[in-house]
């Protein structure tokens, strides 16, 4: 990333920047199966064991950090501020699944994410570029605590966006399979 080169440019001109931390997008990732969740066909391919735990954040709740940051320009200026719905393991968010869509049913399979970056990394070198080469890296990056854990800084009640409980997520999974029958 060329963040320095933004930074001191935004300098030099007086402009001011701001950088929304958000982590996952959790409805995406859902109805996407990103994450490897494939909530629709009831089917989990786990990130190693799936227990890291890290952020997920609702596109809502992205565009109301968004907001909230141009709402509060002189709190938000000049830093990253950090938002989530939930801060939850792929594992975690699993077993909402099921206890929204029923437990019966599951295929579940897991990744060796260290074998998985390997080939997604040879790929990259080979000049492939598509969309499964970074999304492997991405879920590598979510598989592991050094990569990808929970905020230390919580700015969602200065922007205004809710954390979820699991209630909230579980009638989300459910709306959202709910949607594609429609």
């Amino acid at each position: 990333m060329n963040d320095k080169h933004l930074i001191k440019k935004c300098e030099e001109t007086g402009m001011t920047w701001s950088i929304i931390c958000n982590g996952a997008f959790l409805d995406w990732n859902l109805r996407s199966g990103f994450m490897n969740i494939d909530i629709y066909q009831k089917k989990v391919n786990y990130i190693n064991d799936g227990s890291n735990v890290h952020v997920w954040t609702t596109l809502e709740a992205t565009g109301k950090a968004v907001s909230g940051t141009l709402l509060h320009p002189s709190d938000t200026e000049n830093r990253p501020v950090y938002v989530h719905s939930v801060n939850k393991s792929q594992k975690q968010m699993v077993d909402l699944c099921k206890e929204a869509l029923g437990f019966n049913g599951w295929e579940e399979k897991k990744s060796d994410m260290e074998q998985v970056l390997t080939e997604a990394t040879k790929e990259f070198q080979a000049g492939n570029f598509g969309w499964n080469v970074f999304g492997d890296m991405i879920r590598y990056a979510n598989s592991r605590s050094d990569f990808s854990c929970p905020w230390s800084k919580d700015d969602n009640p200065m922007l205004g966006v809710k954390t979820m409980t699991d209630d909230e997520v579980k009638d989300l999974v459910k709306a959202i399979v709910a949607e594609k029958r429609d």
